[in-house]
């Protein structure tokens, strides 16, 4: 399908810290201006469905970090870096959201591993 999208103002930011940025962003067009393209199958659909069935259970069986709900996930920006920091636990039950140039293999090899602090999560 082409034609799908239409050139919007920007609504939201990409982080918190940022400016909205150059203001464009896509919306939906109605269905009636849709171009439809038609384009043969690449798999059997049988093969699909068992694909669409195996990804369905292994989604259902992945371990996820769900050992504490933090209130602002993908919303806290490092004030160093700006990165989008994560949540981590650490032992003895505290909670804390972490910059991920600080934990980074190939930012502490280059020498631009961030020094900021942890933030605490409560």
């Amino acid at each position: 399908m082409s034609n799908r999208t239409q050139a919007a103002p920007a609504r939201m930011r990409h982080l918190p810290l940022l400016p909205i940025g150059r203001g464009d962003s896509h919306a939906p067009r109605p269905e009636q201006e849709w171009i439809t393209i038609p384009v043969p199958a690449l798999v059997e659909e049988e093969t699909f469905a068992q694909v669409q069935d195996k990804l369905a259970t292994n989604q259902q069986r992945a371990s996820r970090n769900t050992g504490h709900a933090y209130l602002l996930p993908c919303l806290v920006s490092c004030g160093l870096c700006r990165l989008t920091c994560s949540g981590r636990n650490a032992p003895g039950g505290y909670h804390y959201y972490l910059c991920p140039a600080r934990t980074d293999a190939l930012r502490a090899a280059q020498g631009q591993r961030c020094i900021a602090r942890y933030i605490p999560a409560g």
